[in-house]
C-alpha cells in the first residue's frame, strides 16, 4: 500500500477503536448520578428548547418560561443534546455516542497535527493509541454531561496551536472557532486563552503577537456578545451566571466558609450537595473543618437551626452565622487561607488518588460520610473496599498507575525544557505548562477541587510526555 493508504487505514483504525471504547463504557455503564443534578439540568434546558421555551430552567409544561444563562455552563451542551433528540427522538444513547464520535475524531485531528508538526507518522500513531486507550478521559462519553466535548474542544485548540507552531503562523481563524465551541461546552475552558497567547508570542514578534491575539479575540467576542446581548433583550438581571454561581449566591456564607478550611473535594460536595437540593439532614462536616471546639459547638448550634428548613431555601441569618466564622477565621490566618490552603487544595486536586476520571466507580453506592471515612481511613478501611469492590478498586488503581507514570513523564519534560533551550519540544511544553498553572490557580484560589475539572489537561500531559520519550528514538532514524 502507499503511504496516504497506510495513513487512512491506520486513522480509520484509530476511530474505530476509539469509537468501540466508547461504546463500551456507553453500552455496559451508561450514569446520570453522582453528577446527576448537572445531567438533569442539561436535560431540562434541551428539552425547554425542543419545546419552544428556549434556554431556561423552568419545568417543563409550566405557562411560564424563565430565562436562564444557559443552565450549569454556557448553551453549548444543552443546544447539542436538542439537536441530537431532535434527529433521533429524544436518544440519550444516540447523544453518548454521537459525543463520542465527536471526541475520537478529535484525537484523530491532534494525531495528523502531531504527524504535520514531528514529520513522523509512526510518533503520531502511538501518540493516538495511547490517548484511545487512556483510562483518564476515555469513559466520559456514558455520561451525559459536557466533559466528552469540552476534551474534545481541548484538543481541537490545541491541534491548531500544534499546525500554528509548525507552520510559524498562529491560525486565527481556527483558533478561535475552537475557541468558542470549546467555552460554550464550559465555562473554565476559558484557561485555554493561556496556552493561545504564550503560542503567538513564541511563533512571532511581540507587536505581531498582541494583533493576532486581538483578532482571535475580536472573532471570540461576536458569539459571546451575541448571547450576552440575548440575556440583556430576555431581562436576566445578571447577563453572565451559570447554575453554579446562582447556587453560591444563595449561601456565599457556607461558601466562604468551606473556602477556609475545604482542602478536597469529597469535604466540599459533602456539604454543597445537600444544601443545593435542601436537605440539610445530609450535611456532613469534615474533620479537618473545625478550628476550635468553639467553632464547632458554634457549626453544630446552626445545623441545629438549619433542620427545621429542610426542603425550604437557605435561611439568611444561618448563611450570615457561617459568614461570620469565615471572616474571624480569615483575620485570625490571613497566610494560610491566601497562600496554604490553596497550595493544599491544588496538591491534592492533581494527587487525588481517589478520582475515577469516568470510569465506572462506585456511584451511588458510597454515603458522603462513606467517601469521607475512605479518603480520611487507614489501610483497613480501604482494604474493605477492595473486597467489597474488587473491579471498581482495580480499575481506580490502574488509572492512578497512568496518571503517575503521566505526571513523572510531564515533570521530565519540563525539566529537559528548562535545562535545554533547544530541546524540540520545549515551547510545546511551556504552553501545557502555562496550561497546569492557569487550572491549578484556579483551582486552589476558588475551591474547585473536583476531580473532573482537570480531564482536559490529561491528554494534552499525554502529548508532551509521548513527545517528550519518543523524541529521543527520533533522533536515532526513527522516523
Amino acid at each position: 500500500m502507499s503511504k496516504i493508504e497506510i495513513k487512512v487505514v491506520s486513522y480509520l483504525s484509530l476511530t474505530i477503536l476509539s469509537i468501540c471504547m466508547c461504546f463500551f463504557f456507553i453500552f455496559y455503564f451508561s450514569f446520570i448520578g453522582g453528577a446527576g443534578n448537572d445531567s438533569s439540568a442539561y436535560k431540562l434546558v434541551a428539552e425547554n428548547i425542543l419545546n419552544g421555551c428556549g434556554v431556561s430552567l423552568s419545568k417543563i409544561g409550566s405557562e411560564i418560561c424563565v430565562p436562564h444563562f444557559g443552565g450549569n455552563q454556557g448553551p453549548g451542551y444543552p443546544a447539542f443534546i436538542a439537536f441530537t433528540w431532535l434527529i433521533t427522538g429524544h436518544s440519550d444513547f444516540a447523544v453518548r455516542l454521537l459525543q463520542a464520535f465527536l471526541y475520537s475524531t478529535s484525537i484523530i485531528y491532534l494525531v495528523e497535527s502531531v504527524n504535520r508538526y514531528t514529520e513522523s507518522f509512526k510518533i503520531s500513531l502511538i501518540l493516538g493509541i495511547i490517548l484511545v486507550i487512556s483510562p483518564l478521559h476515555t469513559a466520559w462519553s456514558r455520561f451525559i454531561l459536557s466533559e466528552c466535548l469540552t476534551i474534545a474542544g481541548t484538543l481541537w485548540v490545541f491541534a491548531e496551536i500544534i499546525r500554528s507552531l509548525q507552520s510559524k503562523s498562529l491560525r486565527i481563524l481556527p483558533i478561535a472557532f475552537a475557541f468558542v465551541f470549546t467555552t460554550f461546552m464550559r465555562l473554565d475552558a476559558i484557561l485555554i486563552l493561556f496556552p493561545i497567547i504564550m503560542t503567538a508570542f513564541f511563533i512571532h514578534r511581540p507587536i505581531d503577537a498582541i494583533k493576532k491575539i486581538i483578532y482571535v479575540g475580536l472573532i471570540f467576542t461576536i458569539p459571546w456578545s451575541g448571547w450576552l446581548t440575548r440575556n440583556y433583550i430576555v431581562g436576566l438581571d445578571n447577563l453572565f451566571q451559570p447554575k453554579l454561581e446562582e447556587l453560591i449566591n444563595e449561601t456565599p456564607g457556607v461558601f466562604k466558609w468551606t473556602k477556609t478550611w475545604s482542602t478536597h473535594q469529597y469535604s466540599s460536595i459533602s456539604v454543597f450537595f445537600p444544601i443545593y437540593a435542601y436537605a440539610y439532614d445530609e450535611i456532613v462536616i469534615d474533620g479537618e473543618a473545625y478550628s476550635s471546639n468553639s467553632e464547632k459547638n458554634t457549626v453544630q448550634m446552626l445545623l441545629d437551626d438549619l433542620q427545621n428548613h429542610i426542603n425550604k431555601p437557605f435561611p439568611d441569618h444561618i448563611d450570615e452565622g457561617f459568614s461570620q466564622l469565615a471572616q474571624k477565621r480569615i483575620e485570625a490566618d490571613p497566610l494560610g487561607y491566601y497562600l496554604i490552603l490553596p497550595l493544599k487544595r491544588t496538591f491534592k486536586f492533581w494527587v487525588n488518588l481517589n478520582a475515577g476520571y469516568g470510569l465506572p466507580g462506585f456511584d451511588n453506592r458510597l454515603s458522603s460520610q462513606d467517601r469521607l471515612d475512605l479518603i480520611n481511613g487507614g489501610i483497613k478501611e480501604k482494604a474493605k473496599m477492595i473486597t467489597k469492590y474488587p473491579f471498581i478498586v482495580f480499575s481506580r488503581i490502574f488509572a492512578q498507575l497512568w496518571k503517575l507514570a503521566l505526571f513523572s513523564g510531564f515533570f521530565i519534560a519540563c525539566w529537559i525544557s528548562v535545562k535545554d533551550k533547544h530541546f524540540e519540544h520545549r515551547n510545546l511544553t511551556l504552553i501545557v505548562l502555562s496550561f497546569i498553572f492557569a487550572r491549578s490557580f484556579v483551582t486552589g484560589a476558588f475551591n474547585l477541587t473536583e476531580a473532573r475539572f482537570s480531564v482536559t489537561q490529561m491528554p494534552i500531559l499525554e502529548l508532551v510526555v509521548v513527545l517528550t520519550m519518543l523524541s529521543f528514538f527520533k533522533k536515532n532514524n526513527f522516523k
